[in-house]
């Protein structure tokens, strides 16, 4: 699921993403635009639990049905949390 889609399904601003994964809501606003940064893959899929695949964000570096470690979101998570 394409991360604009997650937001609008989950009910989630942007506003509440980007204090989430702290970064402003225009990171988040631009991310929607040009494409996530490839250091914030991981976060993002950790905050969604998934829901938002590496793949969807960044199809030029994830193969599609690529997850991260369980460790690794969990790692993610707490960095966020």
């Amino acid at each position: 699921m394409h991360l604009a889609d997650y937001l609008k399904l989950d009910g989630q601003s942007q506003t509440s993403l980007a204090r989430k994964l702290s970064v402003t809501q225009g990171a988040v606003s631009q991310w929607l635009k040009d494409g996530v940064p490839a250091e914030r893959v991981r976060d993002i899929v950790a905050t969604t639990r998934g829901v938002v695949s590496a793949h969807d964000l960044r199809p030029d570096l994830y193969p599609e049905g690529f997850v991260f470690s369980r460790e690794m979101l969990a790692k993610a998570r707490e960095a966020t949390a």
